[in-house]
């Protein structure tokens, strides 16, 4: 349900836009640059975080196999 607010107690929002040039400040490209390498190291990170585990539990298993045949074949 929505809930109107009082001129006073609205909360303005400020529009943060390139100049009419089209120009960026170093500050600005810097922080597009930061934001561009964040979302990509988001995918291989991601992929670690859930691939590693999985990596690890499979090589745990074809050891555990691997051991247990060695240890019947004595």
């Amino acid at each position: 349900m929505p809930v109107a607010l009082r001129r006073e107690e609205a909360v303005d929002v400020v529009a943060v836009r390139v100049g009419v040039t089209g120009k960026r400040t170093l500050g600005q490209g810097l922080q597009s640059l930061a934001g561009a390498i964040g979302v990509a190291l988001l995918f291989p990170v991601g992929i670690l975080t859930i691939g590693l585990p999985i990596a690890l539990a499979v090589r745990l298993v074809v050891d555990a196999v691997a051991w247990l045949t060695a240890l019947t074949r004595s």
